[in-house]
């Protein structure tokens, strides 16, 4: 956050935030055939 904004914010201040947002549920515009989760970064495979 702070490389972006110029502001550093706390993690714990910055969970909190999150946390507040209401979030859409989000539509996909393909299917999707399979996900995967690796060291925290995730993986959509499309259905072609």
């Amino acid at each position: 956050m702070e490389v972006q904004t110029g502001v550093k914010i706390g993690h714990t201040c910055l969970h909190r935030l999150v946390e507040k947002q209401e979030w859409s549920e989000p539509h996909a515009k393909i299917e999707v055939k399979e996900t995967s989760i690796d060291g925290g970064k995730v993986r959509l495979i499309p259905f072609f």
